[in-house]
């Protein structure tokens, strides 16, 4: 902070499955370093649980912005603690059995509790990933990254003129992509071939 004194700063932090929980636990560090520290945020992609309910106030607290990308398919988003979604979780606190919930939180202060904002986005929205992808595809980076570059919004469907190229996703996850991308893919990467191109990630999402 003292190299760039005088300039507007914010502070941001990113990582995937343990990547995300320790992103978390640097953002919580680093807003409680000083005095005078800028805005931390930290972007979570397929995050478990980090911390109790009180550390999730205390996050908010420091005034550490979250953003949790959660895929609906992906299970270590739900661990530890039960396996019940975010979504669910809020529509039974605010149900008959809400009261009953909280009791539980106040008794069991060492519950693990999700923190921040979230933006959930689905496997099976993708016209290129099979609706039944594995678990390891679900929790991929790569997918992560896929399916938010296809999302507009939870009631939309995949956004058309997505930009990502396929390539790594095709190179990791082969066995969970539509055969008929597959087939396409591969014509792509031959007429590039061919043209004498670099094989990068220019390769564009077959359509």
């Amino acid at each position: 902070m003292e190299l760039y004194k005088g300039e507007t700063l914010s502070i941001t932090v990113t990582g995937h499955s343990l990547g995300a929980a320790l992103a978390l636990l640097v953002a919580d560090d680093i807003s409680t370093c000083a005095a005078d520290v800028p805005p931390v945020a930290a972007f979570s992609f397929g995050g478990p649980r980090v911390g109790n309910r009180g550390f999730a106030d205390r996050i908010n607290s420091n005034n550490v912005r979250v953003l949790r990308i959660v895929n609906s398919q992906d299970v270590i988003t739900r661990v530890p603690g039960t396996f019940v979604s975010d979504e669910l979780d809020q529509k039974l606190r605010t149900s008959k059995v809400g009261g009953m919930l909280d009791m539980l939180d106040r008794n069991m202060p060492l519950a693990y509790s999700h923190v921040g904002e979230e933006l959930r986005v689905d496997t099976k929205m993708s016209p290129y990933l099979k609706p039944d992808a594995d678990m390891a595809c679900c929790h991929d980076l790569e997918a992560y990254l896929h399916l938010v570059d296809g999302f507009m919004a939870s009631d939309c469907p995949f956004r058309a003129n997505a930009k990502r190229s396929l390539v790594r996703l095709l190179q990791d996850q082969k066995s969970n992509v539509k055969k008929l991308y597959t087939s396409k893919a591969k014509t792509l990467r031959l007429n590039l071939e061919t043209q004498r191109l670099p094989l990068s990630s220019c390769l564009p999402s077959p359509s």
